[in-house]
């Protein structure tokens, strides 16, 4: 695959499955926005920080950027897209990694269902990571003069 020129973001880019789409992407030739939660200055207690994966990216001769995201945020998450499109011009590649889903959150909603949207994190951050990146991103596609994505390619999942 080459992808040379072309920009993405990776959410959930601090470790595991994110980190390694993000790296990939950058050894296919794309300029890669590294997003999620986990920084060197703030890091989370699971290893992996996207300052971590920005420098695999660069030491392997790839461009890259580090956006501190926090995806059950909305506003965090359009800040993203736009923090990318203005440090690389466009955006052209979405993959969605990042997640914050816990099963005790599962036991907790059995007695406990939320009241408001923003009374349970865990779907706060399911649903922004889907939706409000989704939307921002083709707002950009379309003021760069882009079309938006064909379905089913704009995500991952």
């Amino acid at each position: 695959m080459n992808l040379d020129g072309k920009v993405a973001i990776v959410t959930g880019a601090s470790r595991g499955v994110g980190a390694a789409v993000a790296v990939a992407l950058a050894e296919a030739g794309a300029r890669v926005a590294c997003a999620a939660r986990a920084t060197d200055t703030d890091p989370l207690r699971l290893p992996g920080t996207i300052d971590g994966t920005v420098r695999q990216i660069r030491d392997a001769g790839g461009e890259a950027l580090a956006v501190p995201t926090n995806l059950a945020h909305e506003d965090e998450t359009e800040r993203m897209v736009e923090a990318t499109a203005e440090h690389f011009g466009r955006l052209d590649v979405r993959d969605d990694d990042g997640g914050a889903f816990r099963h005790e959150a599962l036991r907790h909603r059995e007695t406990n269902p939320p009241r408001a949207a923003g009374d349970d994190r865990d779907l706060a951050v399911e649903h922004w990571h889907a939706f409000t990146p989704s939307s921002a991103a083709l707002g950009c596609r379309r003021r760069s003069g882009h079309r938006p994505w064909p379905t089913g390619t704009q995500t991952r999942r």
